[in-house]
Order: structure tokens, then sequence, then C-alpha cells
């Protein structure tokens, strides 16, 4: 992962970082520059006060590129399952993150594009696994006892 700095000053900031430990302006990642900018360059995106996102928003829509491809949440009536999500949100940050540097499609030349539905085991078992684009990911998957049970 390479290093970030933020905007206004010029301290390291971690990828997952949404505010400077220096200067404490908020920072958010814009994947279209693949840097840090700061809250008043760019819209934040809906899911920030929510399980913490700290990318951009796409032009005129509410999500970031990494939250909009997120067809299904699982139900936030339960606060174990927001932690959850919050992690598997983080790790597919990081994956998108990692697919535009190494330059690689999230959308093909056809019009498909990648989309995740995370679900959780609440209403009957789930499978994680992938078909055509679509990603299915068991939200017990970021339990890391729950992961290891399963295995």
């Amino acid at each position: 992962m390479r290093e970030f700095k933020c905007p206004h000053c010029g301290q390291l900031s971690a990828f997952e970082d949404s505010e400077c430990n220096r200067c404490k302006q908020r920072l958010m990642f814009d994947p279209e520059n693949m840097a840090m900018v700061g809250a008043e360059s760019a819209l934040e995106c809906v899911n920030r006060n929510i399980i913490g996102c700290n990318w951009c928003a796409v032009a005129s829509a509410p999500y970031c590129l990494s939250c909009s491809l997120t067809q299904v949440i699982p139900t936030t009536q339960n606060s174990h399952n927001v932690f959850l999500w919050t992690r598997v949100e983080e790790a597919k940050r990081r994956l998108i993150y990692d697919l535009r540097r190494l330059r690689l499609p999230i959308a093909s030349a056809g019009g498909f594009q990648l989309a995740f539905e995370i679900l959780s085991d609440e209403h009957g078992p789930v499978l994680t696994g992938h078909e055509s684009g679509l990603i299915t990911v068991n939200l017990a998957e970021a339990d890391d006892v729950q992961r290891e049970i399963r295995r």
C-alpha cells in the first residue's frame, strides 16, 4: 500500500484515515486521483456516518465507487451486523483500490460491472461465492472466530 498525505499539512495518513492525525482536517480518499483530499473539495459518501466510509462520493451520486457496487446490505437493526458490514466494506475498498492501482477493470466493455451482496445467515444459510460478476459475501466471514469455525 502506498503512502498518502494530508493535503492540508502533508502529514502521512493511512488509507483508512478519515481525519488527519496532526491538523485534524477531515480526509477522504479520491479513487479517481488515487489520493487523499480534504473534505471541502469533494462530497462525502453517504456511508461515512454509518460505516465510516472515507471515500469521495461519485459525482452527483450519494455513494462512493466502492459502496455503489454493493447491491444488498445486511439488516442494520442489529449493531453486530453493522460492525461486520463495516469490516466487509473496508476490505472491499482495499480490493477496489488494488484493482484501480493495477488498472484492472471494474466494469467490462459489454456493460457488466462487479456487484456485491453482503448477506447474513439470519434468514437462512448464505454461501460466499460468485457468478457472472456478482460476488456474494456471507457477513459471518468478517467475524474472525466464525470464519475459522466454518472452515
